[in-house]
């Protein structure tokens, strides 16, 4: 596997999150659980692992532990476009015949595509769910094809995916009836509305590196050599969503030791960031007003032999 450099921080001890650092989990808000989880199971092929009147959580197989969690809130404020907040989460799929197997679902499902990009690290369908919120599905390029140049990745190859071509390589039989063991949540695309703020949250806090740089108004931001975990961009402008809109409620990192969790508790009284510790999770107030929860990553392994 490809060694990755990135640019360093400035300040004298940088912080960064451990290499095994990944996204585990991805909660929002919904007008309609049922609706919510309809969409998810029949379009998606998400199986619902957890259930009460007004929140739910999902994963690929039935098999905890959830990475998409849902709250109702039949009052919540409908999304408004041009505001900050999540532009996108990204479902990452361990093979491409397993994206093209997805793509068949939302085919026979009927609906709509926004569009297909090739990458260059990979290859991506998007669509929004039945919210409004935009989910991205995809699935790596080996990291040795990665195209790296001056320690950032080269992000300039945005090409219409051949969605003929990738069908080619699905399944020949009848459509599989969930996603495919190992599936998760690869990263998320984030509006805010200062880029240096941003930085300042997710670089010099938090611990990731900068990856890449999506012209003069957007980052992409990993640990561990990823193209990116997180990405964020001013495109939206600086109008802040409604405090309780449909979309992201949190979103969760895990990492490998609990001494991760207590250094981050001690960075954010230093940068003066609310924290907070809900159970065995730390949670953190982004720039945008959302909880960036971290946990370690024992709790977010499955359960069971």
């Amino acid at each position: 596997m490809k060694t990755m450099a990135f640019q360093k921080l400035s300040e004298p001890e940088a912080f960064r999150l451990p290499d095994e650092t990944h996204i585990s989990r991805v909660h929002l808000r919904t007008l309609d659980l049922r609706r919510a989880l309809d969409f998810y199971q029949r379009v998606i092929g998400f199986k619902v692992l957890e259930r009460s009147k007004d929140e739910a959580s999902l994963s690929a197989t039935e098999s905890p532990p959830g990475f998409l969690a849902f709250t109702e809130d039949r009052n919540a404020a409908p999304r408004r476009p041009r505001t900050t907040g999540l532009y996108h989460f990204a479902i990452r799929y361990p093979t491409r015949r397993d994206l093209a197997n997805a793509l068949r679902r939302i085919i026979a499902a009927d609906h709509p595509i926004d569009g297909g990009s090739d990458h260059d690290f990979g290859y991506s369908i998007y669509l929004q769910d039945l919210d409004g919120n935009g989910v991205e599905l995809y699935f790596d390029l080996p990291r040795s094809e990665w195209p790296i140049r001056n320690g950032l990745i080269v992000v300039h190859k945005n090409e219409p995916l051949d969605l003929d071509n990738l069908l080619g390589v699905a399944a020949s039989d009848s459509i599989p009836g969930h996603a495919a063991a190992g599936t998760d949540i690869g990263h998320l695309n984030l509006h805010v509305a200062d880029l240096a703020e941003g930085e300042k949250f997710f670089r010099d806090f938090l611990g990731l590196e900068i990856t890449a740089h999506l012209g003069p108004n957007g980052r992409f931001l990993a640990a561990g050599g990823y193209h990116h975990h997180v990405a964020i961009n001013t495109w939206a402008g600086k109008t802040p969503a409604p405090e309780n809109s449909v979309g992201l409620i949190s979103y969760r990192f895990a990492v490998p030791d609990v001494r991760v969790l207590s250094e981050l508790r001690d960075r954010a009284d230093r940068f003066g960031y609310e924290a907070q510790m809900a159970g065995d999770v730390l949670q953190i107030r982004d720039p945008n007003g959302h909880w960036l929860e971290v946990e370690t990553a024992e709790n977010s392994k499955p359960v069971g032999p």
